[in-house]
């Protein structure tokens, strides 16, 4: 019998096998590759710091530990860079958040994550700068395009990896196992992203999807490490190429990207850029968010050897490697989750 079936290989999927290849344990990762994942459509940004009131991610500092312990392990096993430190340029929009900025800004006693920035020169040319904006510190971006596709090859030569859709009805429950392909599994975990929706054993829960469009842009003058952030991000992937994005969109829930996102996304992006650019390529993912924004980790309410990792939205490159490892402890060794994330009926 086989340890655990894992199905989808986004993000949430490839820190789960880590986890139980770190623990010698036997599995199969079941993903068609059919579905554009929404860690293959991410900029890859860590951000410490969000929202208006420039507030701390929850936890942020065990994410941020946690994050670098998983990603160097990975680049160890893959033989590739998954990540790197960097800094992300937010610049104000108006003269309004110019103004909330400077009534807030005494009260954050936050000198390890924000500080003013003052555009240099060269990046003068860039970017339009009119009320100037903060640099937030100890970002990381992680690079999904690159740990997605060498884990595969990976999983693919030790045959860890079923390139095949799976169909829920093929899936057989019992109590002390799951049948499926002619194979016997100890337990199963859904790693599905937003295609969690169609899942007929999840439809307890309250998914809220939203579809991101962006681009990937070609700009030869920009030379920078940093993000820049203004209504849209503009993240830095190398070799002159840049990913900008994204759109939130909760109607028409797919991965095709449209005209109407692409002129949302055209407008924000001459709002921000001086210099010129080429859009090479114009896309769209989903990122599987909740409607309470909070993520669904944990064991079935009716099955007992069905787990989810799930509804991490925008923060999956932070959330995943926290949780992977207390999601694997909790069904190995009946370990406590966070009981808000637990999924319940």
């Amino acid at each position: 019998m086989i340890d655990f079936l894992v199905v989808g290989f986004g993000i949430a999927g490839a820190t789960i096998a880590h986890e139980l290849e770190k623990r010698n344990l036997s599995f199969h990762i079941v993903d068609s590759s059919k579905i554009q994942s929404a860690t293959l459509s991410a900029g890859g940004i860590i951000n410490p710091v969000t929202g208006r009131k420039y507030a701390l991610q929850w936890n942020i500092e065990q994410l941020l530990q946690q994050a670098k312990t998983t990603y160097k392990e990975l680049e160890e096993k893959l033989q590739i860079q998954t990540f790197r430190n960097t800094e992300i340029i937010r610049l104000h929009k108006s003269a309004d958040a110019l103004q909330a900025w400077k009534s807030i800004k005494q009260d954050l006693a936050m000198n390890d994550w924000l500080s003013e920035f003052n555009a240099s020169d060269n990046l003068g040319f860039h970017f339009r700068n009119n009320f100037g904006g903060i640099k937030i510190k100890n970002a990381l971006q992680i690079f999904p395009q690159q740990i997605i596709s060498a884990y595969s090859k990976l999983l693919l030569l030790n045959n860890k990896i079923l390139q095949v859709e799976l169909q829920h009805e093929d899936l057989q429950l019992k109590e002390n196992k799951i049948h499926w392909n002619n194979m016997d599994y100890r337990y199963i975990i859904f790693c599905e992203g937003y295609a969690a929706i169609k899942n007929p054993l999840l439809q307890f829960l309250q998914f809220k999807p939203a579809k991101g469009q962006y681009f990937i842009l070609h700009i030869p003058e920009l030379q920078t490490e940093n993000t820049f952030q203004k209504e849209i991000a503009v993240v830095p992937l190398g070799k002159e190429l840049f990913w900008a994005g994204a759109t939130n969109e909760w109607d028409n829930i797919n991965n095709e990207p449209t005209e109407t996102g692409f002129n949302q996304l055209k407008n924000k992006l001459d709002e921000l850029l001086i210099t010129p650019y080429t859009i090479q390529q114009h896309a769209a993912g989903v990122r599987p968010t909740m409607k309470n924004r909070t993520p669904v980790i944990g064991r079935h309410p009716e099955h007992n050897n069905v787990f989810l990792l799930n509804g991490l939205g925008t923060k999956g490159f932070s959330l995943a490697p926290y949780y992977a490892p207390l999601l694997i402890a909790h069904i190995l060794n009946d370990a406590a989750l966070p009981e808000n994330v637990i999924p319940k009926k």
